[in-house]
Order: structure tokens, then C-alpha cells, then sequence
């Protein structure tokens, strides 16, 4: 009687090792890998099943997830507080441009958060301010909704998380004049586009920023005012200036503007010199604006004050209003009145984010938001 052969299936194969994300495949501890000490592995030393290997591999690969955030920095050393100033804040939409905003616990830097909180295509990464370290961005500007970025004082660790972005990443700044022109010089060394909105940069620190743009090949805007409103009528003034022969501005402020005449003012006034023309030259019997005795650099009574080609500037003291600036041009028999006015902090919203939009576009160094209207 002829026995019929047993067929004897192959001994089974360890599963693969399972990949996790992109990183290298993790190598399973010795005791996972022996099954000794693994309760659910139901083998000795020396047997490795699918079941442990596979649970063996998970616990491993969270194991190196954990230790790769706290080498991130993603935790720190005390108490494994999270830090969320020091991770780069993921984009809600990958094609929207990462903002960082310095001062913003200022009247401006307030307002800046607010309109690009608001604004479509932009997102808040970063706020810096010395006051109110700790504090929501977005609570703290007034937003209705929480930014869930705290207010930090270390300007160059928030950089360095911008950095990090895959967008290009803006840096928007209303601090003080030193500060602003320091932090500008390490954000273009990070690779961020500034927005300098700050008053009171020297004409050599400008210069020293507009280098520096243009050799990194990075955007870089240096604005005395966003006003919109206020470049809109520059444009208007240079194309009157040649058909007026009298010209004088007549602005009024509010306390917080410290000089007369303001700085408004005084690039109103430059924007229409150097056109070939001498203003306010006709009057008191002289045949040129320098036969005026009546009129210098100080300003005579109720004259004001002569920037430019002889234009003069008058400045009021107004508490109701942020800011008011007329240009007025006259003939012998024709006026002609150009106004722009600011009520609030917000109106320079607009003029922010057109140039946050601008500059990521730009190769080098542009002064003011005009050319960009």
C-alpha cells in the first residue's frame, strides 16, 4: 500500500520591518526584538513573531518621534512646557505669506495685526514686543478671535522660526528707529523681507538697508507713512506743481506727532521741489523767492515754515483728529485744495498690506509706497 506524500508548507518569513514617514526604518530595541518582556508577544527569548515585530516596530517609531521634538526644540527642559515661539507656526494655507510683526503691542504694530489676521492670503507667524510679553497677538490687538501666538521679546529666535517657512516669510516693523534698523539688518540675514514703517531712521541707516537689499537680491521697503491716501495726493501735487505758482500745505496733528513740521509734511514739500520751479515767488514786490526778506527757513508770523522750492508749511495742533493735510495751490485766479485726512491707526492698515504683498516680488530697495499705487 503506496503512502501519499504529506505536503509541508514553508516556514513563514518575518514580515518586512513597517516604514514611518520618511525617516530611516527604526531598529526595534534587543528585548522587542527577542520577544523577552513582551507581554503580548506570547514567545520566549529567541522566537519573534508578525505580531510582536509589528507592535514592537510602533513602539519604537513613537519612541523616536517623542525624542525628535525635544531635540527640535519642541518641548523644553522644563517640565516639558511647550514653547511655541520656537517652532515655525504651519501655514492654515500652504500659499499664503508668512508674517512676522515687531511692535506689535504699539498703536501700529495693533493695527498691523488686525488687518493681516483679517486679510486673505497672508498669516500671522510672529509678533515681538518688549510689553506685554505673553500676551495673545490677536486678544491683545483687539481681534475677535485669538491668534494663539503669544507676544515674545526675542526678536531673533522669532526669525529664526520664520526662517523655517517655505514661503517667503515678511518681517513688518513699527518699533523704535535703532531697534527697527538693527532687527531689519538680521531679518534680511534670515531671509525675510522687511516693512520698515518706523519714523526716525537716519538717511545713513537707510542707506546702509538699501545696500544690503540690493545685494542679497531680497525686498525691502522703507515707508515715512502708508497712507494711501497721502501718496495718492503726492501724485496729484507733482502733476499740479507745474501749472501753479503758489503752493502751501496746512496740516494738523494730534499731540503724539512731536515735530512741526511733520515728517508728512516735510516729504509733501520735497515731493514737489526740484521741478525747476520756485514757489510763492511773486509776492511782496520781489521779482524771485530769493528777493523775500518776509520768508526763510524759520517762518515769519503766520507764515510758516518754507521746505523745498519755497513751499510753505503751516502746523496746527488738532486733539480730534490723528492727522490732516491740505496742499494748496493758487494762481491768480484759480485754487486748487487737495486733502487726505487719517482718523484712526487703521487707516494705515491698507498701505501695510500693499507693501507686505509688494515686496515679496521685489529684487531690492524701494523708500515710500508711492511707486507701488
Amino acid at each position: 500500500m503506496s503512502s501519499t506524500p504529506r505536503y509541508t508548507p514553508a516556514p513563514l518569513l518575518p514580515p518586512p520591518p513597517l516604514h514611518w514617514g520618511t525617516g530611516p526604518t527604526p531598529t526595534p530595541p534587543s528585548d522587542l526584538a527577542t520577544g523577552a518582556g513582551d507581554p503580548h508577544s506570547g514567545a520566549s527569548g529567541g522566537e519573534r513573531t508578525g505580531t510582536s515585530w509589528r507592535e514592537g516596530g510602533m513602539a519604537n517609531a513613537m519612541r523616536t518621534q517623542r525624542l525628535q521634538v525635544r531635540a527640535s526644540g519642541g518641548l523644553s527642559g522644563l517640565g516639558g512646557r511647550q514653547k511655541p515661539e520656537l517652532q515655525a507656526k504651519p501655514l492654515q494655507d500652504r500659499f499664503a505669506t508668512p508674517v512676522v510683526v515687531a511692535g506689535a503691542a504699539g498703536n501700529m504694530g495693533r493695527a498691523v495685526v488686525r488687518a493681516v489676521s483679517q486679510a486673505r492670503g497672508l498669516q500671522l507667524v510672529g509678533a515681538v514686543d518688549v510689553r506685554a510679553v505673553g500676551e495673545d497677538s490677536g486678544k491683545y490687538a483687539g481681534c475677535q478671535e485669538e491668534t494663539g501666538l503669544p507676544i515674545v521679546d526675542d526678536v531673533l529666535v522669532v526669525l529664526g522660526s520664520a526662517a523655517q517657512q517655505e514661503r517667503p516669510c515678511v518681517y513688518v516693523d513699527f518699533s523704535a528707529p535703532d531697534a527697527a534698523f538693527e532687527n531689519s539688518k538680521h531679518a534680511m540675514a534670515f531671509g525675510l523681507r522687511p516693512v520698515v514703517g518706523t519714523r526716525g531712521l537716519t538717511n545713513k541707516q537707510i542707506s546702509k538697508l538699501s545696500e544690503m537689499a540690493d545685494k542679497s537680491s531680497l525686498g525691502c521697503v522703507v515707508a515715512p507713512s502708508f497712507s494711501i491716501g497721502l501718496a495718492l495726493l503726492q501724485q496729484a501735487a507733482q502733476s499740479a506743481a507745474f501749472h501753479y505758482k503758489y503752493a502751501e500745505i496746512v496740516e494738523s496733528l494730534s499731540d503724539i506727532e512731536a515735530t512741526r513740521p511733520s515728517l508728512d509734511a516735510l516729504e509733501t514739500a520735497n515731493s514737489i521741489s526740484g521741478l525747476g520751479r520756485i514757489f510763492n515767488a511773486g509776492e511782496g514786490g520781489g521779482d524771485s523767492f530769493w528777493d523775500m526778506p518776509s520768508v526763510s527757513t524759520e517762518g515769519g508770523p503766520g507764515e510758516g515754515a518754507v521746505v523745498g522750492d519755497g513751499v510753505r508749511v503751516h502746523s496746527l495742533r488738532s486733539r480730534g483728529k490723528l492727522s490732516t493735510l491740505e496742499m494748496l495751490f493758487s494762481s491768480p485766479h484759480e485754487t486748487y485744495t487737495i486733502k487726505a485726512e487719517s482718523l484712526s491707526y487703521d487707516a494705515f492698515a491698507p498701505g501695510v498690506l500693499l507693501a507686505i504683498r509688494k515686496v515679496v516680488g521685489l529684487k531690492g530697495f524701494v523708500y515710500g509706497i508711492e511707486i507701488m499705487i
